[in-house]
C-alpha cells in the first residue's frame, strides 16, 4: 500500500479536489476534499506507515485536516 497526500498546510482547497491519492496492489483509489477550505495539518507519519490508514483510521490513520471556508 503506498499513501501520497497531493497537499500540503496552507495550500487552498476546492470541494471535489483530488486532495490524496491511495495505492494497493490493484488499483489506485482518488480522495477527494469533502468541502472548500484550507489545509491546516497533514499526517507525514503516512508516507512511513500507510497501512494505518486501514489499521487505524479513527486515531492514527487520518490524510490531513482542512479548515473550512465557511463553517
Amino acid at each position: 500500500m503506498f499513501v501520497d497526500v497531493l497537499v500540503a498546510p496552507g495550500d487552498a482547497v476546492e470541494a471535489g479536489q483530488v486532495i490524496a491519492e491511495v495505492e494497493s496492489t490493484k488499483s489506485v483509489a482518488e480522495i477527494y476534499a469533502p468541502f472548500e477550505g484550507t489545509v491546516a495539518a497533514v499526517n507525514g507519519d503516512l508516507s512511513d506507515a500507510p497501512e494505518t490508514v486501514n489499521s487505524d483510521p479513527y486515531e492514527d490513520g487520518w490524510f490531513l485536516a482542512i479548515e473550512p471556508l465557511d463553517p
